[in-house]
């Protein structure tokens, strides 16, 4: 079945080692290609982007380009057409986010994602992370 539970947490899987942690943008962006529908709806779109697949690929390259992570998934839900991710990065700011140079500060970011998946690939996300201690962090004391 395409659909099946280890089906969906390699897709899970996949997503979150291939987009973020040995790829690079032109890896990720093959992996998006894969693995996310052509219909991708991205409910929680970054950067300005479109909330469609092209939108999500510019907003991997940002994040990869500005911070440069490593993704720890500390733990993964499934549930039907639905997977949650809670998740741990350990970023270093390398490029400019929001107006603020690169500090090359080190620091841990943590949130949660959630993906539909349907027909074995990616249809929609949602996704949220502690973006008022990553200003903190990169010298924004008021986030």
């Amino acid at each position: 079945m395409e659909n099946s539970l280890n089906n969906r947490q390699r897709i899970a899987e996949r997503y979150f080692e291939g987009f973020y942690n040995s790829a690079t943008i032109e890896e990720a962006t093959q992996r998006i290609d894969e693995v996310v529908a052509d219909h991708f709806v991205d409910h929680s779109p970054q950067f300005g982007s479109a909330p469609d697949r092209e939108g999500f690929k510019q907003v991997i390259s940002a994040i990869k380009t500005t911070f440069g992570q490593v993704y720890r998934v500390e733990e993964l839900i499934v549930e039907g057409d639905l997977f949650v991710g809670r998740w741990r990065a350990e970023v270093t700011h390398r490029g400019d986010f929001m107006g603020i140079p690169p500090t090359g500060k080190q620091f841990p970011v943590t949130g949660i994602t959630i993906y539909r998946i349907v027909d074995g690939k990616i249809t929609d996300h949602w996704e949220h992370f502690d973006q008022v201690g990553i200003m903190q962090q990169i010298g924004n004391p008021n986030g």
